[in-house]
């Protein structure tokens, strides 16, 4: 428990000097009176997920009690990771949907996002790509239900769908584009 808990503050000092480093960049002029609350906001130990706008401008600053409060929805995804021998697995997540989060975050038009992650790990998504995907809530086949994008609002991960049936032969892998532990989301397009 105690190493979770120091991993868990690292990756957000981590995050932290990220951003204020970030907002510290550029021509060398001050920063305005938006982005100064955003970096000191930022800056706040109880920060989970900052998010930027294309310019690199923070556009909101989330504690855990701000991803609480958002509305969530609960759903079922399917799919195959590379663990466990490929097992299958089939699970429900409740989370806030992308959408949703991308307009409570400021970036409503966002078209294309990266990722950041506690761990490093960066991903770029265009947030249409997201959409239109399936859950398989069986072990064989074709009956299939559309499912949100969704950010789980305990673990910070982003969960999707299938665009095809992970069968022996297909093996839709849609689990390793899955994100855990995201700091940092920032708008491409």
């Amino acid at each position: 428990m105690a190493g979770s808990a120091i991993k868990k503050a690292i990756a957000v000092c981590i995050c932290i000097l990220v951003a204020v480093s970030a907002a510290g960049c550029g021509s060398g002029s001050s920063l305005s009176s938006a982005q100064s609350s955003a970096v000191q906001s930022s800056a706040s130990s109880d920060t989970v997920l900052t998010v930027r706008d294309r310019s690199g401008d923070v556009t909101r600053s989330f504690t855990q009690a701000d991803l609480n409060a958002l509305d969530k929805e609960t759903h079922t995804y399917s799919g195959r990771s590379k663990k466990d021998n490929n097992k299958r697995e089939i699970k429900k997540y409740t989370g806030a949907e992308l959408r949703y989060f991308l307009q409570e975050a400021g970036i409503s038009g966002a078209k294309e996002i990266k990722v950041v992650c506690d761990d490093e790990y960066t991903k770029e998504y265009e947030v249409s790509d997201l959409y239109d995907l399936y859950a398989f809530k069986n072990e064989t086949g074709p009956a299939k239900t559309k499912v949100p994008p969704i950010i789980t609002l305990k673990d910070r991960q982003l969960i999707i769908g299938q665009a095809d049936y992970d069968g022996e032969d297909t093996k839709d892998f849609n689990m390793q584009n899955w994100a855990r532990g995201i700091c940092t989301i920032e708008e491409i397009e």
